[in-house]
């Protein structure tokens, strides 16, 4: 994936909930939520834009879809994916 954006969302037990835009191996535009190890961070930021990255490395991918907006809908799913991720 290449990222091209992305968004801090909220921050919480270690993690932050990152929306990601990007493009996938085939250059269709997709955006991510991901649930991003504090530590982690700071190199997300610094690959953004710059190549190829495997979002996995980063933290956990909560969902994706392929557009780069998501709807109000999905937003609130993934809060509440981030939500529970960090409970368990």
């Amino acid at each position: 994936m290449t990222i091209l954006a992305s968004k801090h969302l909220v921050s919480n037990s270690g993690y932050t909930l990152v929306l990601v835009h990007g493009f996938d191996h085939s250059k269709r535009k997709v955006f991510y939520y991901i649930a991003v190890k504090k530590m982690k961070l700071e190199l997300l930021k610094k690959k953004t834009g710059h190549g190829e990255i495997v979002l996995h490395d980063y933290g956990t991918v909560l969902m994706s879809e392929y557009g780069y907006e998501p709807t109000e809908k999905m937003q609130k799913e993934a809060l509440e994916k981030f939500i529970d991720s960090i409970r368990s």
